[in-house]
């Protein structure tokens, strides 16, 4: 038999601080704050707090007007909860992640727009079953969504595609893409949920909240 010697990761899948202790209910000392978000970085992307501001920095400039947001289950479990996760993946250096959750928004805003204009049950449903691609030409045809909203949409399916399903991918590429992502994502956010900035004041998109309200989701006062 010919012996090779190849390289490996060893425990790549581990906090090394906290396997003592699971190992034998032990108490080893806490990793560091630097320590953890070496742990938490992928591989590759430089761990260091000016770093770290410097990937907050970018992404924190696509998305300045989402300051005020809806606080209803529904939009914070599928809209706004999936963008934070998406940016503190983006801060850590995990572009495909970011990507992937900037997919799991514009699947769900396609759905709420439908759902916003159609009212019948089994057509939901069906339209749920779609993909994403079929539903973005369904919402362009029927006149639910503007170009720009359309656009936002198809962008992030090709990334996202581009991302998710190729084997070799360069990090410089994924981290533009995801940046790229999660502007589109913001954008499309921002649009279905804020319908202007007017002498001081965030204006709400009004079909939203009456959709909320038709749905008993929620109660404007």
């Amino acid at each position: 038999m010919n012996e090779k010697l190849v390289p490996i990761d060893l425990r790549r899948l581990k906090i090394l601080e906290w396997e003592e202790e699971f190992r034998n209910s032990s108490l080893p000392e806490h990793p560091s704050a630097e320590r953890l978000l070496d742990i938490l970085c992928s591989r590759g992307t430089c761990s260091d707090l000016s770093a770290f501001k410097e990937r907050y920095s970018a992404v924190s400039a696509m998305d300045q007007d989402l300051g005020v947001l809806i606080r209803e289950p529904g939009i914070s479990a599928n809209l706004v909860e999936p963008l934070r996760e998406s940016k503190m993946n983006f801060l850590l250096g995990n572009f495909v992640s970011s990507i992937a959750l900037c997919g799991v928004v514009a699947e769900m805003l396609a759905i709420l727009i439908y759902n916003m204009n159609i009212h019948d049950k089994n057509k939901r449903n069906q339209f749920d079953s779609w993909s994403q691609h079929k539903r973005i030409r369904e919402l362009k045809e029927e006149g639910f969504i503007e170009d720009r909203i359309a656009i936002d949409l198809n962008e992030i399916r090709e990334i996202r595609k581009s991302s998710l399903h190729r084997w070799n991918r360069a990090k410089e590429d994924t981290t533009d893409q995801a940046l790229q992502a999660y502007a589109a994502a913001a954008r499309l956010v921002r649009k279905v949920a804020i319908q202007e900035f007017k002498d001081g004041k965030c204006l709400l998109n009004s079909d939203l909240i009456k959709y909320l309200e038709d749905e008993n989701r929620l109660t404007a006062k």
